[in-house]
């Protein structure tokens, strides 16, 4: 750890949660769940295996109030734009 507040000039915090960690205690986590269907949870609910959206994917436009004419229109996803944060759709 020493190194590392050097290369970290001391902003190097340990997690303390980590300090237990032993890799055999997982693949024994991994080992009683055997071959369990992933997609269900503990509670019967199917768990989402992919994103909501993806480019591709079929829509239908909702909830648009500077272009109310679009609503209820299909369109397909086309990319996602990091910058402003929406799905733009065609």
């Amino acid at each position: 750890t020493d190194m590392l507040q050097r290369f970290t000039k001391g902003m190097y915090v340990p997690n303390q949660e980590a300090a237990s960690f032993k890799t055999a205690d997982v693949i024994a986590a991994l080992d009683r769940l055997g071959d369990a269907d992933p997609g269900i949870s503990e509670a019967g609910f199917t768990v989402a295996s992919r994103a909501a959206l993806c480019v591709g994917a079929r829509v239908t436009v909702v909830g648009l109030k500077n272009a109310a004419s679009l609503n209820g229109q299909g369109a397909h996803i086309v990319r996602f734009n990091a910058v402003n944060g929406r799905w733009e759709a065609r």
